[in-house]
């Protein structure tokens, strides 16, 4: 009878295990079908880092170059034109074979391909006043300049215009530009160094605290020459014409192929 009793005890034992599983199965399988159903989250996944954009084929090239001329080299260069620089300002840029303009036309080519680029020089002899009566913004609108690297005729403003004056000139120039060509980057510099400048000096400050409140860039090549008070800045000028010698033209130049090629 005890022998009888264990059996069937184990039979009932056995029968509810089944059972159990029967209705955990069941169970498991409407939780799938029910989108009310809590869902186990699946192990996190290590953070993957995303992958880098490919790196542009001039991205070290024109590090120092404006966010803004820099996407638009891109965009030239994705509609197979040249990108289009105008070097602009008095007849101290030099389009002479030693005169920085030159210079540096080459170097731009050389390391950006001829296919690529498109330099221009638009040179005059005068000031702000007389630039802006003569219209010679036109001359960069009919460029379809993308950028322009302007020496504002500081020197020639010098003794004839007062720098509050030269500075709305220079304004007013700068917006005739870019309402027709509203994506034209202006890049401002300062004509050479003289031997002991005086007001000259003033007016070159006054250019350097205008592009930082107008957002521009300042190419400030007169940290690379010798102090403008010394005996040694004669020998990078011609004392003549107080513009630059083949020495001052090299020495401007170098750091204009710096700043434009990232070398």
């Amino acid at each position: 009878m005890k022998n009888f009793i264990v059996t069937l005890l184990a039979i009932a034992c056995f029968a509810i295990l089944i059972a159990g599983n029967v209705h955990w199965r069941t169970l498991g399988a409407k939780e799938e079908g029910n989108p009310t159903a809590t869902a186990v989250k699946p192990p996190e996944k290590t953070a993957v880092t995303e992958k880098a954009a490919p790196r542009w084929e001039f991205e070290d090239a024109t590090v120092n170059w404006p966010a803004d001329s820099r996407e638009s080299f891109q965009n030239a260069m994705e509609a197979k034109r040249p990108f289009k620089i105008v070097f602009a300002g008095s007849d101290a840029l030099g389009k002479e074979p030693d005169g920085w303009a030159f210079l540096l036309k080459n170097e731009l080519v050389s390391t950006y391909g001829e296919k690529n680029i498109e330099i221009t020089v638009v040179e005059t002899n005068t000031n702000t006043r007389d630039a802006l009566t003569a219209e010679w913004q036109k001359e960069i609108i009919d460029s379809g300049a993308d950028m322009v690297v302007w020496e504002p005729f500081l020197l020639n403003d010098n003794g004839e215009v007062f720098m509050e004056e030269s500075l709305r000139n220079i304004t007013t120039i700068i917006e005739e530009v870019n309402a027709e060509l509203p994506d034209t980057v202006f890049i401002l510099q300062p004509a050479n160094p003289i031997f002991k400048p005086k007001y000259y000096l003033t007016q070159v400050q006054e250019l350097e605290t205008y592009t930082e409140e107008k957002g521009l860039d300042y190419l400030n090549h007169w940290e690379e020459w010798p102090d403008p008070n010394s005996e040694e800045i004669k020998s990078y000028l011609n004392l003549q014409t107080s513009q630059p010698n083949a020495e001052g033209h090299k020495l401007w130049g170098e750091y204009l192929i710096k700043y434009f090629t990232g070398k």
